[in-house]
């Protein structure tokens, strides 16, 4: 059985992993237009394919909904970072169906953004709890 600190490891992790993937995709939306025609070169254009970006999409939703729901269930039932993350991918599946292409790699970073800041937040307020349990105990 794990202890309680090996648990809030695991979760710090899973924030850390979604701030970073999260960041990547900023990273990506942002670069990838400028760089496509050498990814293309390189046999690197599935990139820029609808799937991978749906599956990139797909995985920060899951990685976010695993992540939040078990701090806001066991630790601080705080919404802002559901809020965050809601925005985030409202952002991002707007700017994939209703915004112009050409806006795409403004906006598709943003979303990604508040998707960082989601798991930063959720990070910060679970780091709080176990800061102020350590101090009370």
């Amino acid at each position: 059985m794990r202890s309680k600190r090996q648990n809030q490891t695991g979760r710090f992790d899973l924030d850390k992993f979604g701030m970073s993937a999260s960041l990547l995709c900023a990273i990506h939306c942002a670069l990838v237009p400028l760089i496509l025609p050498a990814m293309a070169a390189f046999g690197l254009g599935f990139f820029w394919s609808h799937e991978f970006e749906f599956g990139m999409i797909a995985l920060a939703l899951i990685v976010g909904a695993l992540s939040l729901t078990r701090s806001y269930r066991h630790v601080h039932h705080s919404i802002a970072p559901y809020l965050l993350l809601g925005i985030g991918m409202a952002i991002i599946l707007a700017s994939k169906f209703f915004i112009d292409a050409a806006w795409e790699f403004i906006v598709l970073p943003i979303g990604a953004l508040f998707i960082v800041a989601a798991h930063w937040i959720n990070w910060r307020l679970h780091r709080r709890r176990a800061v102020s349990e350590h101090i009370h105990s």
